[in-house]
């Protein structure tokens, strides 16, 4: 069975259709492959604990930021922060994250790289790039 993929997406905020380079066509296989593996993680939950990844799940899935973010190849993160993280493989997944504005304004919020092993699907590494 073959897998339509779609290269371009329409933004829910905008409503502006983008079309995709191969680069992060690429990167946005590896973003949806990672929500749908927590996701089926998530369901293996007990009832009240299934919700718990979903903020992450929104993050990952947010193309605009991610791709804004880096719209380069995973391999240039490695290059440029992988000495920060123990055991870092290839086929690690990257996800941008910034904290929500009110935390900015409390002037501590944090922008960064979370870094999820390939097979435990767990978080090996925050790097902070912005800090207030």
């Amino acid at each position: 069975m073959k897998l339509k993929v779609p290269k371009t997406f329409r933004s829910t905020d905008t409503q502006i259709v983008r079309a995709f380079t191969k680069t992060e066509l690429t990167r946005v296989l590896r973003l949806a492959e990672l929500a749908g593996r927590l996701k089926e993680r998530q369901r293996t939950y007990q009832v009240e604990k299934r919700t718990s990844l979903n903020g992450m799940i929104k993050n990952i899935l947010d193309l605009e930021s991610q791709l804004s973010a880096c719209p380069c190849a995973e391999s240039a993160l490695r290059r440029r922060y992988g000495k920060q993280v123990e055991d870092l493989t290839a086929k690690d997944y990257w996800v941008f994250f910034r904290s929500p504005p009110e935390t900015w304004r409390w002037l501590c919020g944090r922008e960064g790289w979370f870094v999820f092993d390939y097979e435990k699907l767990k978080t090996k590494a925050f790097i902070v790039t912005i800090r207030n």
